[in-house]
């Protein structure tokens, strides 16, 4: 057990409470958000007052500690959305540049076409071979 100096009486202990020693044992299990504090000291009131402090800033801790890291995914994802936005919108730009540019229309009726012009050219071969 550790010994340390409580803290002087606040608001939440009892205003009779002086300085005095308190033997202290603390466990944190890992993995886990499981705290436990023992303390020994003279007075009960007085070991009481400083473990309540005591948890009630492990718990202040635990919750700042949660803030923070959510207001650092908070940050990243919106870093995220805007990178994908920015991608998004080249995206678009870029099929409206190749929309203008090539006739969709006119692309397929190339394709069928050369299909038309490729089956035909077929159809001679094999009826070239057959007189063969």
């Amino acid at each position: 057990m550790a010994s340390s100096p409580a803290p002087s009486a606040g608001p939440s202990a009892p205003a009779r409470l002086d300085r005095q020693r308190i033997q202290h044992q603390s466990l944190h299990f890992p993995r886990t958000s499981i705290f436990q504090l023992q303390g020994v000291a003279d007075d009960p009131d007085y070991v009481q007052a400083f473990v309540q402090a005591v948890m009630e800033e492990y718990v202040n801790l635990k919750k700042e500690m949660r803030e923070q890291t959510s207001d650092t995914t908070l940050a990243s994802l919106t870093d995220e959305v805007g990178r994908l936005e920015l991608e998004l919108r080249k995206g678009e730009q870029n099929l409206v540049h190749f929309q203008s540019s090539n006739s969709v229309v006119f692309l397929q009726e190339q394709g069928n076409s050369a299909g038309s012009r490729l089956a035909a050219l077929n159809s001679q071969v094999r009826n070239a071979e057959v007189g063969i």
